[in-house]
């Protein structure tokens, strides 16, 4: 695997640098059963875990902004889902969302390309953009589906090293030449809006 000084792999580096097709992954450590998804189609297996493809459309993910210091600070992941997929399943609804007690369960976001939109074939590998833990959930029934809501908590305890923030300019610094910092805020500036997943 070639992997650069900044522990990214160089294919997904390449992809960057270009038009790509984003993908989210997600790892969420629900009582009972994780869960691993991502917003393409279809399966896409890393290491040994396999992540089911929801769609893009089925959720919406608000990291917890970067503090400095010890404070904490808070996100949400809405999931829409149709209670019939647990019960093709097998699984009995109540029982795996309802009861579950989800407090300090740990959340990953991985954030990586695919070779198509809404694909299934990682380009290099995904990078780790949060990590955090939950801190409960409401369920929504909204009549034709349903809506979970996961309240995110991010943040460094007492014990804990401090948030590292990387910028375009620190970046530069660090490794002269390097231009991945220019080229992701020249690729946020070329958003007409906020990004959406």
């Amino acid at each position: 695997m070639d992997v650069n000084l900044r522990g990214l792999h160089a294919d997904f580096l390449d992809e960057l640098a270009g038009g790509f097709f984003p993908v989210i992954l997600l790892d969420v450590d629900w009582p009972g059963d994780p869960a691993h998804v991502h917003t393409g189609y279809g399966n896409l297996v890393i290491g040994g875990t396999t992540y089911t493809g929801i769609g893009a459309s089925a959720f919406q993910l608000q990291l917890p902004e970067e503090t400095e210091g010890l404070a904490e600070f808070a996100g949400q992941l809405a999931v829409d889902y149709q209670v019939e997929w647990f019960e093709q399943s097998g699984v009995d609804h109540d029982e795996y969302v309802l009861a579950a007690d989800t407090t300090a369960r740990e959340v990953k976001v991985h954030f990586g390309a695919t070779t198509e939109r809404a694909g299934n074939v990682l380009i290099g590998a995904a990078v780790e953009m949060f990590r955090g833990t939950m801190d409960g959930f409401r369920d929504i029934d909204n009549r034709t589906s349903r809506r979970l809501e996961i309240s995110l908590r991010g943040g460094k305890d007492q014990r804990s090293s401090a948030n590292v923030i990387v910028t375009a300019q620190s970046q530069q610094s660090k490794y002269p030449g390097d231009t991945i910092g220019r080229l992701f805020e020249a690729a946020v500036a070329r958003r007409s809006g906020p990004v959406k997943w």
